[in-house]
């Protein structure tokens, strides 16, 4: 939904992440321009610095992600939104340092306000995009 919601937004170029390629085809179909499977190309932020405007976080899990890399590929003042969250006593860490090279912002939402759920569904019709 998300990749959807990103070019019915007017994103030109939107990027999928996950660990292994094993979503790649989905994350294409659901609108993706590209993909990029972290675990498997390690020198994946290298080539992205400095790339992206937003990233937006859709993994229930943090365990053995290294969120650094995420925040260096964030354009200046550019934001890294978590819309899930890991189970309860998870932690997850990231440098500071990471924030600061480029003012990175990091925040989270569980759930919108029903005005942004009513968006939501209007942008949707609007756009005649399916679930």
């Amino acid at each position: 939904m998300a990749l959807q919601i990103a070019k019915a937004l007017g994103a030109e170029d939107v990027y999928a992440f996950s660990r292994s390629s094993a979503k790649k085809e989905d994350a294409l179909k659901l609108g993706a321009n590209h993909f990029i499977a972290t675990g498997e190309d390690k020198e994946w932020a290298k080539s992205h610095q400095d790339g992206f405007d937003l990233i937006l976080n859709c993994a229930n899990s943090g365990k053995g992600a290294d969120f650094n890399p995420y925040l260096n590929a964030l354009k200046l003042t550019g934001s890294f939104v978590t819309i899930s969250g890991p189970p309860i006593g998870e932690v997850v860490s990231f440098q500071p340092f990471s924030l600061l090279l480029n003012g990175a912002k990091v925040s989270g939402s569980v759930i919108g306000s029903m005005k942004e759920a009513d968006e939501l569904l209007k942008l949707y019709a609007d756009k005649g995009l399916n679930v």
